[in-house]
């Protein structure tokens, strides 16, 4: 890495800010959070999970960092039905796009 001489010592720019920004991913997002900020974030996408899908979830204590690892075999396993299992662990794909 390069520094100019002519121009003293900074905070990142807002232009490396932004680009900082650009490459994170809803997955570096969603690791970050605890069962229930996880139950509410799903719950805003409208991804179709009834009370039963929710309890599984929060019986299980799926934090953000453990449901970006599961599969829908995982989901099974908890006793989600397949559809659930199969719209939850094609969600968690779709989140490595870049914010």
């Amino acid at each position: 890495m390069s520094s100019q001489a002519s121009s003293p010592a900074s905070p990142a720019s807002p232009a490396s800010i932004t680009e900082e920004i650009s490459t994170r991913t809803m997955s570096d997002v969603v690791k970050d959070f605890n069962t229930e900020e996880l139950i509410e974030y799903l719950g805003r996408k409208d991804l179709k999970l009834d009370e039963n899908d929710i309890k599984i979830l929060r019986k299980e204590k799926i934090s953000g960092l453990a449901f970006l690892k599961l599969t829908k075999e995982n989901f099974r396993s908890f006793g989600l039905t397949l559809g659930p299992a199969t719209v939850l662990a094609e969600f968690i794909e779709g989140l490595s796009q870049k914010l």
